[in-house]
């Protein structure tokens, strides 16, 4: 048993590599499945919208989609894969691949920080490598850096931003605590440049940076310099896009979280109420926090409950205090909750929304770890509790279905939207206008026709119809000949018209034999007669 214990020792001493060769190995083992198979199980509609901006990029359009100039995307995310475009040219697919690969670059740089983290508020090893190992393990994780979104890189920015605010609180001295201020600044402003959400952190950033400097002992406007210094550094990074967004759009935000409340606004006959409108946004938000986060939470309950049986030899106040750390992370992530629910009523898009909990989700559990490796006093019993920690934590993340299913399932026909962008293009000549309220994949991939977005996430013209309740008058002035929908969209459509016409959308038949969330998708006219060029459907 000699090279067993050697082997744990080795093990102990390079844990961090350990975890990140098996990252890499998990991560890369999905990213590399043949692309229809991750396409509507991983990867979302918005993934080609985004690609598709990334590509205009390429080619020197600026932020444009289709039809128009857009504020709808996080841009650092699309400023990454542009290069892809100027590899890849003419190859719709392997600009797609470089875009999972990047975001497993991502991934690894989320789990060393997270790592970082974790040494600084827990003690043993075994409590950090826990906590890491179910984010390496997380079929949530896992699915969500293989998403073809910015979702990882802005998780991993956040990370940092928290990171440096916890360091900021351990710094040794005035210099050091000033320049930990302005680098906490400096990574928040790169967070916020991947997903503008991250901007909701600002507060969180200036009370922890204001009650840092109150601790050591200075005065109110010596604390007060650090959160000004942030501020400072956040903005130096997030002017300059800023005012290049304002001069190629007008827009200040992206226009996709108005077009997004628009629609949750139209959903309730922009009569929203408690609960026609704000409970079931509660519940959908409360829900996926459960069902996504169900197997931490479910191991935190398990901790704790052993610990009220091991009586922490601390005490529940001193756990209390341990656990302080990750305070900010669960303020901004309450401040997400609150924010989505009352203002961004896209609960399809909660999962990454809420994807940030994770972070004080794992720090409370290693904390916790921690907690009971330090009432177990004797080797053999920590031996045990960790085999059974590491057990558990392997066997409850691979065991889960969505964990499966991102390495085995073949599914090419029910879930993704490459089938409808590939049918697109085949079936219409190029130059054709066609709308569509999910039309990432049609304008990715059929790029030769002009697809016009309809929900108005990249569209400001398609959001200001919403609001006017003109949305298929729009259509008409747009020149739209054709719209691709699935089952939902056209009665949605109608609705947002105050005055429909009976040949607004005149259903032509079934758009492929394939679905989307096993949701078929049919193709419609715009007014008119039958014409030859409308195609052939099965």
């Amino acid at each position: 048993m000699a090279w067993l214990r050697g082997a744990a020792r080795l093990l102990e001493r390079h844990t961090l590599a350990a975890l990140v060769l098996l990252d890499v190995l998990v991560r890369l083992s999905a990213a590399l499945r043949p692309l229809r198979y991750l396409d509507g199980l991983t990867i979302p509609d918005d993934a080609y919208l985004s690609l598709t901006i990334a590509r205009g990029f390429a080619r020197g359009l600026g932020p444009f989609f289709e039809t128009g100039f857009t504020s709808g995307f996080q841009p650092l995310y699309v400023f990454l894969v542009t290069p892809l475009f100027w590899i890849f040219p003419h190859d719709a697919l392997a600009p797609v691949r470089g875009a999972l690969l990047l975001l497993v670059v991502c991934d690894v740089l989320a789990l060393v920080l997270l790592w970082r983290f974790l040494g600084l508020i827990v003690r043993s090893n075994l409590a950090a490598a826990v906590a890491a190992l179910a984010w390496v393990l997380s079929p949530y994780a896992l699915q969500t850096t293989l998403n073809g979104l910015e979702t990882t890189l802005a998780f991993a920015l956040l990370v940092a931003t928290f990171l440096a605010l916890e360091l900021h609180a351990r710094a040794a001295h005035a210099a050091e605590a000033a320049g930990l201020a302005i680098g906490t600044g400096v990574v928040l402003g790169l967070a916020a440049f991947a997903r503008v959400d991250a901007l909701l952190a600002a507060p969180v950033i200036a009370v922890g940076l204001f009650a840092n400097g109150r601790r050591r002992g200075t005065g109110w406007r010596a604390a007060a310099a650090a959160p000004l210094a942030a501020g400072a550094g956040a903005f130096a990074i997030y002017l300059p896009w800023l005012l290049y967004l304002h001069r190629a759009t007008g827009d200040w935000l992206p226009v996709s979280g108005r077009a997004l409340h628009a629609m949750g606004l139209a959903d309730v006959g922009n009569a929203p109420g408690w609960r026609s409108l704000y409970q079931p946004m509660l519940v959908r938000a409360l829900n996926v926090l459960a069902r996504k986060d169900a197997f931490p939470l479910a191991l935190i309950l398990l901790l704790l409950a052993a610990l009220a049986w091991l009586r922490p030899r601390a005490g529940w106040l001193e756990l209390a205090r341990r656990a302080g750390p990750l305070a900010p992370a669960a303020a901004f992530g309450a401040l997400l909750l609150v924010a989505y629910v009352s203002t961004v009523y896209a609960g399809w898009y909660y999962p990454r929304y809420f994807f940030p909990w994770m972070l004080p989700l794992l720090l409370l559990l290693a904390v916790l770890v921690d907690a009971c490796v330090e009432r177990l006093a004797e080797s053999r019993a920590r031996g045990a509790l960790a085999a059974a920690l590491v057990a558990v934590v392997v066997i409850g993340n691979v065991a889960q279905p969505p964990f499966r299913k991102t390495f085995r399932s073949i599914d090419d026909t029910s879930l993704g939207y490459m089938n409808v962008g590939l049918w697109t293009r085949a079936h219409f000549p190029p130059g054709t206008v066609i709308g569509g309220l999910q039309c990432g994949a049609m304008a990715y991939f059929a790029d030769s026709l002009v697809v016009v977005n309809l929900d108005g996430v990249v569209n400001r013209e398609a959001y200001a119809a919403l609001r006017r309740r003109q949305l298929t008058d729009y259509i008409r002035a747009a020149g739209i000949r054709y719209v691709i929908g699935q089952r939902e969209d056209r009665p949605y459509l109608l609705a947002a018209t105050a005055r429909p016409r009976p040949d607004d959308l005149v259903p032509l038949g079934r758009a492929g034999t394939f679905s989307t969330q096993n949701d078929g998708w049919t193709l419609y006219r715009v007014g008119g007669e039958p014409s030859h060029l409308d195609p052939p459907l099965p």
